[in-house]
């Protein structure tokens, strides 16, 4: 939802914007400097207040500076979170960005995630580099994670055992991450009986 108020007269427009993925960006700093952050911390710099030093308020009959503010108020039962890797000379930010495995709330009311899958970029230079895919065995018992590189498939040691935290190297690649509803493999269980 995008809320857009005029400076001068108060006025607020409100907009729901539909989105197919979630594009997050860095904050500045991480340009010059590949500090660690959470994906929660990326989703609060993309809410951040924006000025808007033209805004043609419809009240006022003129341009004027409004503030927008933008909050996610409801998701699909899949959640595409796309990582803006990219600093601005070309090169990739190597921030690690810590994200949860499961129960991953973004929205103000109770709905819960859990990560089914990433895709990781390991540049090779400005324009080159190599995808990868790690996804969750679709056993609703199991808790294995695969590795998928080209035609090769193997286990990967994805999360910590001890606190299922995603391990530090692959959030230092981790660009798209998929997020399934909570309920939503149970529903799909169920319905396939």
């Amino acid at each position: 939802t995008s809320k857009v108020t005029c400076t001068t007269c108060g006025t607020c427009s409100v907009m729901e914007e539909p989105f197919e993925e979630l594009l997050l960006y860095f904050p500045e700093d991480h340009h010059t400097s590949d500090k660690d952050c959470t994906v929660e911390d990326l989703i609060a710099h993309h809410c951040e207040i924006e000025n808007i030093s033209d805004y043609e308020c419809n009240h006022c009959n003129g341009r004027m500076l409004a503030k927008k503010v933008l909050t996610i108020t409801t998701c699909p039962p899949i959640l595409c979170i796309v990582i803006g890797r990219k600093k601005q000379n070309g090169r990739s930010i190597r921030s690690s960005v810590q994200f949860p495995v499961s129960g991953f709330n973004i929205t103000e009311d109770a709905l819960q995630y859990n990560l089914v899958g990433t895709i990781h970029h390991k540049p090779n230079g400005p324009d080159h580099g190599h995808y990868t895919s790690i996804c969750q065995s679709q056993r609703l018992q199991s808790r294995s994670w695969f590795n998928y590189n080209d035609h090769e498939v193997s286990f990967s040691h994805f999360t910590n055992k001890r606190n299922d935290k995603v391990l530090k190297a692959h959030t230092k690649t981790a660009t798209i991450l998929f997020y399934e509803l909570q309920t939503q493999r149970h529903v799909a269980k169920i319905q396939s009986f």
